[in-house]
């Protein structure tokens, strides 16, 4: 390899091309060709490798989605009830948070109810106010 610099007798030339620091490697996840010096460094930054989550869920994500992950899906980030915007103060997590939406599905029922009743009462007094005398 042209970088390396080593003094290697005929007989152990095969051997050292093959476990030579500076053989070109492709990388398994992304194709990136790098020294095998360079690998490991390369592997701490790649975006393709799958990297477990830091949040504690179990998930295996590529790295270059792993924000979107922790950000939209992984179910050990505390979040907002999806109906905060209707009423509901629940924060939770995983679990806490299945169980909140299965055991609040009336109570969540209730807060659509009530927003679409508002939107429509809405709606019918614009076009009241709008109609000719």
């Amino acid at each position: 390899h042209e970088q390396c610099r080593d003094r290697i007798i005929r007989k152990n030339l095969e051997r050292h091309v093959k476990k030579c620091g500076f053989r070109s490697e492709s990388c398994e996840w992304c194709g990136k060709n790098c020294t095998a010096n360079a690998r490991e460094k390369h592997l701490k930054t790649c975006n393709k490798m799958g990297v477990e989550c830091p949040k504690g869920c179990g998930e295996s994500i590529i790295r270059e989605a792993l924000q979107q992950h922790i950000d939209k899906d992984c179910i050990m980030v505390m979040r907002e009830c999806r109906y905060y915007k209707l009423g509901c103060k629940f924060e939770g997590a995983g679990d806490a948070m299945r169980k909140h939406e299965e055991s609040y599905v009336h109570y969540h029922l209730q807060m659509v109810m009530r927003r679409l009743n508002e939107v429509l009462n809405s709606n019918h007094q614009t076009v009241k106010n709008h109609e000719m005398p």
